[in-house]
């Protein structure tokens, strides 16, 4: 069996356990492999052969000290294109505004969700508003660079039947998202896409937390799973959101599906924007 293989089996049981332990209401199915994208889409599994990835955290926190020191320890990842300017694979960064644009495209504009956005081609499009054109570790390499620090995860232990916990939740980041449409762009903070089936309002009073995905025997699960930014709680995605509502498939008040009224069609091209969260929200502009 192929090293990915076995690493995503290992993963996909990492994310069933988190959600029984987290959520008391547990998803209903046990977690199946992600779904390949709608009729027409490529679904490009994990290759760790091919693609260029971290071989764990602490070589991700020296490249960014060495970034920051103004070396270049990833020179085929990481490139300089202007003062405090880095461009990594498709993400533009601008550490002085401490900030990142990541391209994508409006992936659904209807249904339940647990996922803001994930990776395009890989991630659970079936249940993702967004589809992001990155490479997942480049995208926690970026947020380190910014000088985020992420959340801690415990393990779960097969021994002890312990589940995997969230020891800390990791620093927070505000979240914007731009299309242009009619000639104008338009741009919103990013929870007025998600839509809380318990207040039947787009969502408010929510945090969104760089927890960091986790590695497992050297690999980084956000590059295997494709998960990026979730509403419901998965260890294997780089930022969660702070307010947890249940599983969307075991009530018609619990979870989020996406705010139908907002988006453009789905297909859209698309911005997300993280930047340093604030004390006082911005409004929408």
């Amino acid at each position: 069996m192929r090293v990915a293989s076995v690493l995503m089996i290992a993963l996909l049981a990492l994310g069933g356990i988190a959600h029984a332990g987290q959520l008391a209401q547990g998803p209903s199915v046990p977690p199946g492999p992600p779904l390949p994208p709608g009729p027409g889409r490529e679904y490009v599994p994990f290759d760790p052969n091919k693609e260029p990835a971290f071989k764990g955290e602490s070589e991700v926190r020296k490249g960014a000290e060495s970034l920051r020191s103004g070396q270049s320890p990833f020179p085929q990842i990481v490139k300089q294109v202007g003062p405090d300017l880095y461009e990594l694979g498709t993400i533009t960064l601008d550490l002085k505004a401490r900030r990142a644009k990541i391209p994508g495209r409006i992936n659904m504009t209807q249904g339940i969700i647990e996922y803001l956005a994930v990776m395009d081609k890989r991630g659970k499009l079936h249940e993702s508003v967004l589809a992001l054109d990155v490479q997942p570790s480049f995208m926690q390499l970026a947020l380190i660079l910014l000088g985020f620090e992420p959340g801690e995860v415990t393990l779960p232990d097969a021994k002890t039947k312990r589940p995997p916990a969230l020891a800390k939740w990791g620093d927070p980041v505000t979240l914007w998202v731009e299309w242009d449409r009619n000639g104008k762009t338009e741009r919103h903070p990013i929870d007025a896409l998600v839509f809380n089936r318990e207040t039947q309002k787009p969502l408010e009073g929510n945090r969104w937390h760089f927890t960091g995905s986790v590695f497992y025997q050297n690999m980084f699960a956000a590059d295997v799973s494709g998960s990026l930014i979730a509403t419901w709680l998965d260890f294997q995605a780089i930022l969660n959101a702070s307010n947890q509502i249940g599983n969307p498939y075991r009530g018609q008040n619990l979870g989020y599906e996406v705010n139908t009224k907002l988006l453009p069609p789905v297909d859209t091209p698309i911005r997300l924007i993280i930047e340093a969260a604030e004390r006082e929200p911005k409004k929408a502009q």
